[in-house]
């Protein structure tokens, strides 16, 4: 339907006006700052947190300027969910094989889950056990009530395969069309309810948001607009509006990092690799 749609004369003027800013970002450059914001982010979330609630305060700094560190840090740290979700769609609508993406997220939401589970959802009165069985024995039912983002991106990309096929199979017609639209929204709807369901990282509103951003790619600067405003509805989201300028220059292209198999798993092992750093740094910080 979208490629349809994209032939009608005044749907290409609108994507026209639509059309972001002359592109100086590639996907690698969104990539690296989404990669940098969220260690910055997940640094003050596991080890700034660890020092004011034990009240370990370096180079004699005061807990009120620590803590204003730990909010700056995890403002900065806003950038890189919208960014992801960006690249996630970017990727769904390019990728040859969209099972084997899938795939991958879904092996890396496995992967990741106790690492995510003991960085950032280990209670305080738990953080100074040194024994990794011992402390999931102990926060199992913490760690089962959250789970991590790319369970979140993983449901995301299931709607938008969903959506997408039954589109491109019914769509023909006014009222066919009418009905995969309002099939799509359902599908839409079940993948919020589904995140929230899980608990997910940023929840049914982290779905809506790729969901947004896949329904509106053609259009970015409405996409983004939407996405932004979807976001917000979590606290403290507004802090992550430059991320969604810097999309705006998005050129398009895969940038200075090549396609091939070292570059592409890089980033997927980033994510569980450096909670175990996060987690190692705690445990030798509070012992």
């Amino acid at each position: 339907m979208i490629e349809r749609l994209k032939e009608n004369t005044y749907i290409k003027n609108l994507m026209l006006y639509a059309s972001p800013m002359p592109g100086f970002l590639s996907g690698s450059s969104l990539k690296l700052i989404a990669v940098i914001t969220m260690a910055i982010d997940h640094f003050a979330a596991c080890i700034i947190y660890a020092m004011l609630v034990w009240h370990v305060l370096p180079f004699n700094i005061s807990f009120a300027r620590l803590y204003e560190i730990y909010e700056v840090m995890r403002g900065i740290g806003r950038q890189a969910f919208p960014i992801y979700c960006f690249l996630l769609v970017e990727g769904f609508m390019h990728t040859r094989s969209r099972l084997k993406y899938l795939g991958n997220l879904t092996i890396f939401a496995l992967i990741s889950e106790i690492p995510f589970d003991i960085a950032l959802e280990c209670p305080p009165e738990y953080m100074d056990i040194p024994d990794v069985f011992i402390l999931i024995s102990e926060c199992r039912e913490q760690f089962m009530s959250h789970q991590n983002v790319f369970f979140t991106l993983a449901i995301g990309m299931l709607c938008c395969w969903a959506a997408d096929a039954f589109i491109k199979r019914f769509a023909d017609g006014w009222f066919m069309t009418l009905i995969c639209v309002l099939f799509a929204a359902g599908i839409g709807f079940a993948g919020f309810k589904l995140a929230d369901v899980c608990n997910t990282d940023y929840h049914g509103i982290g779905v809506l948001l790729i969901y947004a951003m896949y329904a509106l790619h053609w259009f970015r600067i409405p996409a983004l607009g939407l996405g932004f405003a979807i976001l917000t509805r979590l606290n403290a989201e507004l802090w992550s509006f430059p991320a969604f300028i810097l999309m705006l220059f998005y050129n398009g292209k895969r940038g200075f990092l090549k396609k091939g198999t070292a570059s592409k798993y890089f980033f997927y092992l980033f994510y569980p690799v450096h909670f175990i750093l996060l987690a190692i740094i705690r445990i030798l910080m509070l012992s």
